[in-house]
């Protein structure tokens, strides 16, 4: 049966009261800005609640399901910091630009991108990320890296600081009977053995691969579950709408 993404994130939301003792990025850990300075967290009226890709000076792509309400006032970008809550510099909206194909009900092009008031100074901790090719593909077996300061494992290791885990390719016709949901050539997904996954609050974040980003952090069914691997959205079938949108071309 075919799963819609509002009962998906339904299902987020009540999982999330579930797996508070031991939530997590499972299987994870600490990681510094440096290794990743293309790295932001969406913050909702102060309150960090998504992660997202810098991809320029002003923009910033993650996850469009993130944004229930389109007023920029509600949010704010935070980067070039580990914590985030400390050291970083936080940045205004000026636009959110959803995807024009985006589909919460079929949960298909899951993309946004964020416009900036105020470009960024690039610098050690802050740098845009290197994207993939139109078509490029996403083999099976690929590693990924998966960052966030999405829910942790324990309570001994906080949320402010940011997180990584490294993951797996699955195929996409397996991760759909395991879902039991119908997957198209915008997303992919990672690692079905369980013990290992990103969480609430990861979404939109980026997931990397050999240098680049390749993916963001869209859905799963509860978090490092064996058999239920995540699904993030494959970044090289959107590419010309980012040039489009940002100028951010190939």
């Amino acid at each position: 049966m075919k799963q819609s993404l509002v009962n998906l994130v339904f299902f987020l939301v009540v999982a999330h009261a579930a797996v508070q003792a031991n939530a997590r990025i499972i299987g994870g850990s600490a990681i510094k800005i440096r290794s990743i300075p293309y790295q932001v967290a969406v913050l909702e009226y102060g309150v960090q609640m998504c992660g997202g890709a810098l991809i320029a000076s002003q923009w910033v792509l993650t996850a469009n399901h993130c944004f229930e309400e389109r007023s920029v006032f509600r949010y704010t970008v935070y980067s070039g910091s580990s914590d985030s809550t400390v050291g970083g510099v936080r940045s205004y909206l000026k636009e959110i630009y959803p995807h024009p194909s985006f589909d919460y009900k079929e949960a298909r092009y899951d993309f946004a991108l964020l416009e900036l008031k105020k470009p960024l100074k690039f610098g050690p901790s802050t740098q845009p990320a290197v994207l993939p090719k139109t078509g490029e593909s996403v083999e099976v077996g690929t590693t990924l890296l998966a960052t966030g300061w999405g829910l942790t494992k324990n309570d001994e290791e906080p949320r402010n600081l940011l997180r990584s885990v490294e993951l797996e390719v699955v195929d996409r016709n397996e991760c759909a009977r395991l879902l039991e949901s119908e997957l198209h050539d915008e997303v992919f997904c990672g690692y079905k053995a369980g013990g290992r996954d990103t969480c609430q609050a990861d979404s939109g974040g980026p997931i990397s691969a050999n240098g680049k980003v390749i993916g963001i952090v869209s859905w799963g069914l509860g978090c490092g579950a064996e058999n239920k691997p995540g699904v993030y959205g494959n970044v090289a079938e959107v590419r010309g709408w980012i040039a489009e949108i940002s100028g951010v071309n190939e």
